[in-house]
């Protein structure tokens, strides 16, 4: 997270697809479960959001890559939950808690559970998880030494374990049906424990709505539907298991074992209620400026104009800003660091107390703001003060909870108080070692990490960086690249990593976890000579991709990133296909005498270093293990990306929803060479309600695929090359994603002049999502791709002039170029001439 709080591009992604879902999902949402009188009816409901939810990849992107999932950082999922939040609570939980659920199984991280994340991951259905901790007589001192610690018991018999005991408010641990969620994590207690401390006694016991059918009907009862105040469509009932029976292997946490796994559940949940706390202000922030300035009470100016007011939506704004940046730090310092985990952990327990009765204030003063008309029920006021007053008790009670642990904290003889932001603050060792060390600072040489700080991923590399990297930047430092002071450094940084990928030290590293690897350690594990070992290491260390401390070598957030098997086919694409290449520009053009080669020649820069006749494609089909490296690269690079369909980037309501016009053509968008269908899927999920058939297609083999996967679609799959006639006609929009730039001018005007026809004038749409080349303030991302398009296709990236020029060839007008800040690609907008 950089300190200048702006979003790198796979967040402002990630904010953009939730404010999307939001405003074409959950907006309605109150509007169609309110026809419900009773709770757990109202709860029902909702589930067709949560299955689109699904589908939307909301529950398997809070499950962390390395186990199958797609999540990224804290913040992405703090940024998601704001958006969210701030347009529909209630629905919204349900989504939330089921993360809540699987946070026990992420942290954990036992290959022999996987089994059990496998619903959350295949992306069908409506399953839902519980952490089911909380029981009708309080759990705030469930730890506290001499109590009775909690009612729900856990006995072993053979070979299964027996679960007795009542639990409360445990968000969707009956399930939709009210027989059990898909998996509930039962925190309970061993019958007989080690020792009299009851954290020995803590156990987690996962219970599948399998485990409850072989039971007896009895043994998972409802006992009771809890209506409450705010979010009205969420189940969170009085379950009572007994004689409960699930087989040994469903045990998570062993006896003893289980503290830490709840206790960082909840450390990773208080942040999320911080970023809940957030969206309810800003909803009543907006609902009250909206008064504000269209309402004078009888008098002469708006009430905003009033001194009162004014300062009433000043403190609101205020906490509402104070309680993000909060939020977003507490976000990226529990799993960045700085400081230890103690240190992180004040600062998620800090906004989860702080947002929450910030939340509760601000809806309170825009009550006032707006008067006695807050008071009607058709304004939003007593919704977002009744949802807000749950967040300081809910999610352990501030009182009683979390103000605590942070007193614990305060108490500790090693607390250090400026930790989580500042690092430990007792230097170790030759205080005049710290001092040289500043001195040498700026004479550092220039490395991996420096890179990623001084340009965004989207701006400075060809491909995002992992979300696990830590690392964020700013745009505006694109062009502080120093290639001569540093460049003797890159060869050196990109062949380094490349050894480490061949011998597996970043997995190694990440597999050993805290305890590090000694050099002899990771010696024996790579094969690696530990005297080469020692140096190689200590440039990836002076590259901060990896610490060396206490004698040993350690993972980073970056390193860890570095592991995921995306990420390292990456790193072998661009060094064994792409890089030979690229070091051969400077002999290659000397030789051609410095003249710019023919389009799409076959005698390319590419094929004179590869000693090849083959076009790039059919050489990576000659050359399989480029091809799977190849398709990792360009996954990697689509991560966290910026969509043409996303809020904030093309006006798809106004310029395509607006207008449509079913009666000479049912077709709402065709998405030409649109691959398998990822952005076409998308595009469905977020306008599924939308009037109008969305069409992807593709090539026989690849809609081939589409159709054998057994997927439930929201779009339609047709075989069409975009060669040949296009078969639909009068669309209103037809997209082309990434197309053109493969080709040569003359075969992007053949490919756009064949679709022509197709279109109706002053109506249909052509879409094209491509690179436009700035030609007076050009990116390093663009112009980058420019040189891999020269280098691999001998084509090129085009200028906006180049792009008009072709468009007209063709016989279309650009109505519009769209770009989002900090991404190289750009949505050009057409129509016929």
């Amino acid at each position: 997270m950089p300190v200048d709080f702006q979003l790198s591009p796979s967040e402002a992604g990630i904010r953009n697809a939730a404010a999307g879902f939001a405003a074409t999902v959950l907006k309605d949402a109150k509007k169609d479960y309110m026809k419900f009188a009773e709770h757990h009816q109202r709860f029902q409901s909702t589930k067709p959001i949560y299955e689109k939810a699904v589908q939307g990849g909301l529950i398997k992107g809070q499950v962390p890559a390395q186990l199958g999932g797609t999540g990224g950082s804290l913040v992405e999922a703090a940024i998601l939950v704001e958006e969210m939040y701030a347009v529909e609570p209630a629905a919204s939980l349900t989504i939330f808690a089921t993360g809540l659920g699987l946070t026990p199984l992420v942290l954990t991280g036992k290959p022999e559970h996987k089994e059990f994340l496998a619903p959350f991951l295949s992306g069908e259905g409506a399953p839902l998880a519980s952490l089911v901790f909380s029981e009708p007589g309080g759990v705030a001192n469930f730890l506290e030494k001499g109590a009775p610690g909690l009612n729900t018991t856990a006995e072993q018999v053979g070979d299964e374990w027996v679960i007795n005991g009542e639990k409360l408010w445990a968000t969707n641990s009956a399930g939709w049906d009210f027989k059990g969620a898909d998996l509930q994590c039962v925190v309970c207690r061993a019958t007989k424990p080690s020792s009299d401390e009851p954290a020995d006694a803590l156990m987690i016991i996962m219970v599948t709505t399998e485990d409850v059918k072989r039971n007896d009907p009895g043994a998972f009862s409802v006992l009771r539907h809890v209506s409450t105040a705010g979010h009205t469509a969420c189940s969170g009932p009085h379950i009572k298991y007994t004689n409960m029976r699930v087989p040994a292997k469903n045990v998570l946490c062993a006896a003893g074992t289980a503290a830490p796994i709840v206790l960082g559940s909840f450390d990773l949940s208080a942040v999320l209620v911080g970023a809940m706390g957030v969206g309810i202000m800003r909803a009543a922030f907006d609902a009250a400026l909206e008064f504000a300035k269209g309402d004078n009470r009888r008098g002469a100016v708006p009430l905003l104009q009033r001194q009162a007011v004014a300062d009433l939506m000043i403190n609101i704004k205020m906490q509402t800003e104070a309680c993000r940046a909060l939020t977003w730090k507490a976000a990226n310092s529990i799993q960045n660091g700085p400081g230890d985990y103690n240190a992180r952990r004040e600062l998620a327990l800090s906004a989860k107390i702080y947002c929450s009765d910030a939340a509760v204030k601000a809806c309170i003063e825009a009550i006032n703001v707006v008067g006695v008309n807050a008071y009607d029920a058709d304004r939003p006021f007593a919704d977002l003060l009744n949802n807000a007053m749950v967040l300081p008790i809910f999610d352990g009670g501030n009182v009683g909870i979390r103000r605590r642990h942070m007193q614990e904290l305060m108490l500790s003889e090693d607390y250090d108080a400026w930790a989580s932001t500042y690092g430990p603050s007792k230097f170790s060792g030759d205080p005049s070692q710290h001092v040289s060390m500043i001195a040498r600072r700026d004479d550092v040489p220039y490395n991996l990490a420096t890179q990623l700080k001084e340009a965004t991923p989207a701006e400075g590399s060809l491909f995002p960086q992992p979300n696990t990297s830590g690392f964020t930047s700013s745009t505006e430092n694109e062009g502080k690249l120093k290639p001569k002071r540093h460049r003797y450094s890159c060869p050196a940084m990109s062949a380094n990593i490349r050894i480490a990928v061949d011998v597996k030290l970043f997995q190694h590293l990440k597999e050993a976890g805290g305890a590090g690897l000694s050099a002899s350690a990771l010696s024996e594990k790579t094969g690696v000579d530990v005297a080469l070992l020692e140096r190689l290491t200590r440039h990836l260390v002076a590259m901060y991709l990896i610490t060396y401390h206490d004698g040993a070598f350690h993972a980073t957030t970056l390193s860890n990133g570095h592991a995921e098997e995306n990420y390292q086919h990456s790193i072998s694409f661009c060094y064994d296909a792409a890089r030979p290449s690229f070091n051969g520009f400077p002999e290659f053009f000397k030789k051609t005498q410095y003249r710019s080669h023919s389009l799409g020649s076959l005698e390319g820069l590419f094929q004179d270093a590869h000693k090849t006749q083959l076009p790039f494609f059919e050489w990576l089909v000659a050359t399989l293990p480029h091809l799977q490296h190849f398709d990792s690269f360009m996954s990697a690079y689509r991560v966290g990306k910026a969509n043409w369909y996303d809020p904030g980037f093309y006006p798809v309501s106004e310029r395509m929803i607006s207008g449509f016009d079913g009666s000479s053509s049912d077709v709402l968008l065709v998405d030409v060479g649109g691959g398998r269908g990822h952005n076409v899927a998308a595009f469905a999920a977020q306008h599924v309600s939308r009037m109008g058939r969305i069409i992807l297609q593709d090539r026989e083999p690849v809609i081939a695929g589409v159709l054998a996967s057994g997927k439930e679609r929201l779009f339609e799959a047709q075989v069409h090359g975009f060669f040949t006639p296009q078969p639909i006609k009068g669309a209103r929009a037809y997209s082309l994603h990434s197309i053109l730039h493969d080709w040569g001018d003359d075969e992007g005007v053949k490919i756009l002049e064949i679709l022509v026809p197709a279109l109706k004038k002053g109506y249909s749409r052509v879409l094209l999502n491509e690179i436009v080349v700035s030609e007076e303030k050009p990116t390093i991302a663009a112009t980058s791709m420019d040189m891999m398009m020269l280098d691999h296709f001998s084509v090129r990236e085009r200028t906006e002039t180049e792009w008009r020029v072709i468009l007209a060839k063709a016989g279309l007008n650009i109505i519009h170029i769209y770009t989002y800040p900090g991404v190289a690609e750009s949505l050009i907008e057409a129509e016929l001439a």
